[in-house]
């Protein structure tokens, strides 16, 4: 689950070239486009039923 940090904001995650397979959803946001503020390219999504943007 992504969460903001103490003051509201987003964190600059890294989550970089990972492999997620059969998951219902990959990252959970405790506020919409937490996912967005991540480095996450290069991940790869197999039969996943919800995939961040």
């Amino acid at each position: 689950m992504l969460q903001p940090d103490q003051f509201g904001k987003p964190l600059r995650s890294i989550l970089r070239d990972n492999s997620f397979e059969n998951c219902n959803n990959v990252a959970g946001e405790s506020e919409q486009g937490l996912w967005q503020a991540c480095a996450a390219e290069g991940s790869l999504f197999i039969n996943c039923g919800t995939v961040p943007k």
